[in-house]
């Protein structure tokens, strides 16, 4: 019998590396929901407040159109983009900021006129004076004509800030009148008086029964002579009537029997108010309108007595 070959030796099996345990999959957090995002507000256009931005008018408002409106007999163009103010409606007095393209007056902004601003005549537009040619004025980087009828104040100059009151003709900015910006200040600025002017003296002009000193500086309107209704804008020194401007009058305007002048209420004494700083005596024969208080402009109809102070035959609300 053969001898059995011994079986060779099994190679011991190299031990398996146990598996590293798996690391738990961390739960998925769930995606939060996206915040809509807050749609952007539209910025507001900044209304410009240097002199030169735009031009403005003031009027009663005629007509209110899709695309047009008709304000103090002129009319505006009226888009998405214009910014009309509150209240405003047939017959409200308004004021428009505007530009002038091709033509067209575009309406920037629309608003309901401050208490005691009168409509216009004519557009207005107030800029710093760039050149004063023979007959074109550069205010606030806008071109005027200016005509041997345009009323020129005095202390005019480059530099100093200038309004103009001016009509379009031909499509060419005309000058009527051009004032440094003391004199076109508001309410409160001087006394105006309307009536017909009976006499031309060198020194002293009778309107409307009333005496009036004219100076080289008074600015004068073409079209002034005996017979035709003129208004005056003045102030009362030494008791005298100083005339700064004296003006036709718009058809339609009557005539005054006394002064008349508009400012903001300061103050309601028994027998003094002040108004726009000026002091007015009140008694039993004043009419007082309804709605009258402090911080209220008011016109006052008055007369000036013998000793220069100024007596109030009526206030008003304007």
């Amino acid at each position: 019998e053969e001898p059995v070959t011994p079986n060779a030796p099994t190679t011991p099996t190299t031990p398996t590396t146990p598996a590293t345990p798996t690391t738990p999959t961390t739960p998925t957090t769930p995606t939060s929901p996206t915040t809509p995002t807050t749609p952007t507000t539209p910025t507001t256009p900044t209304t410009p407040t240097e002199p030169g931005e735009d031009f403005h008018f003031t009027g009663i408002i005629e007509s209110m159109g899709a695309d047009t409106w008709v304000i103090g007999g002129k009319s505006f163009r009226v888009t998405s983009a214009t910014m009309l103010d509150t209240g405003l409606a047939n017959g409200v007095i308004a004021t428009v900021e505007f530009s002038i393209a091709n033509g067209v007056n575009t309406a920037v902004k629309i608003e309901t006129a401050a208490p005691g601003v009168e409509p216009d005549d004519d557009f207005h537009y107030t800029g710093i004076i760039e050149s004063m040619g023979a007959d074109t004025w550069v205010i606030g980087g806008k071109s005027f004509r200016v005509t041997s009828a345009t009323m020129l104040d005095t202390g005019l100059a480059n530099g100093v800030i200038a309004t103009v009151e001016f009509s379009i003709v031909d499509g060419q900015n005309t000058a009527i009148k051009i004032e440094t910006e003391a004199h076109a200040a508001g309410p409160g600025e001087d006394f105006k008086f309307t009536g017909v002017i009976e006499s031309m003296g060198a020194d002293t002009w009778v309107i409307g029964g009333k005496s009036f000193k004219v100076s080289n500086t008074t600015m004068l309107d073409t079209g002034l002579a005996s017979g035709v209704v003129a208004t005056v804008e003045f102030t009362i020194a030494n008791g005298e009537n100083v005339a700064k401007e004296i003006e036709t009058t718009a058809s339609g305007v009557g005539v005054y029997e006394n002064f008349h002048f508009s400012g903001v209420i300061e103050s309601m004494g028994a027998n003094t108010w002040v108004i726009g700083g000026k002091t007015f005596k009140t008694d039993a024969g004043t009419v007082l309108d309804t709605g009258l208080a402090a911080g209220v402009t008011a016109r006052v109809e008055f007369v000036v007595e013998a000793d220069g102070s100024l007596r109030a035959t009526e206030i008003e609300t304007p």
